[in-house]
């Protein structure tokens, strides 16, 4: 065992080697030696919130380490984002001095997915968007301009039809399409008009002079 220094009764601390003298008498001096250890902390590495350390190290007292590459197994579907040791967060290679028993725990996050918008003929722009895994994802109201003709639908996704309002769960990345529909066509519209007459009667419907009505269907019975 290393001998440090040698402690006088008089609450002195000399080191070996060290010659005394006083300036008045002395009955007694006592000499004890004192022996000291290095201190040494224990450093345990935790996956997240785990009951068992995955890890354990040791340091001295004052020791500065180098906080590691995590190298545990990763949970489904998450990345490691940093080590947290007493509520501050710190980086691989981060340099962090012991001067207790450590506690260092990985941190997860969830897999983040981007959610891409194709206008599938559409004109203009809706911008994408990011989630995590697992995330509930409301499907919005359509952005972009229809294609000459045709109106929206509803949204495209793997083959499956939503509707806007429409929840989906992100566990991918997810290509989201316009669906566009023809618009029905358009009904030539005719208007009345006769003199003085205000209005005329066809099967029970009165037709105002002046007002346009659509035509659906015309038939002439032609007399034998």
């Amino acid at each position: 065992m290393k001998l440090k220094n040698l402690l006088l009764s008089l609450g002195i601390s000399l080191s070996i080697g060290v010659t005394l003298s006083f300036n008045h008498n002395v009955t007694k001096v006592e000499v004890y030696s004192s022996e000291f250890k290095d201190v040494t902390w224990n450093i345990y590495y935790y996956s997240g919130d785990g009951e068992e350390p995955i890890r354990h190290d040791t340091a001295n007292d004052g020791e500065v380490i180098i906080l590691p590459t995590c190298t545990f197994d990763v949970p489904e579907h998450m990345h490691f984002v940093f080590w947290d040791i007493n509520g501050d967060t710190y980086d691989p290679n981060d340099e962090y001095t012991v001067n207790a028993d450590t506690t260092i725990k990985a941190i997860w996050a969830f897999d983040e997915f981007d959610i891409i918008y194709h206008s599938n003929g559409g004109s203009g722009e809706m911008s994408n968007a990011k989630e995590e895994y697992g995330s509930i994802y409301v499907l919005p109201t359509c952005g972009y301009g229809a294609p000459s003709g045709k109106t929206f639908d509803h949204w495209l996704i793997d083959g499956k039809s939503y509707d806007p309002g429409e929840e989906i769960t992100i566990t991918d990345v997810t290509d989201i399409y316009a669906f566009w529909e023809d618009l029905p066509p358009q009904q030539p519209k005719y208007s009345l008009s006769a003199g003085a007459v205000v209005g005329i009667v066809l099967g029970g419907v009165i037709f105002t002079i002046g007002v346009a009505f659509v035509l659906t269907k015309f038939v002439i019975n032609k007399k034998k």
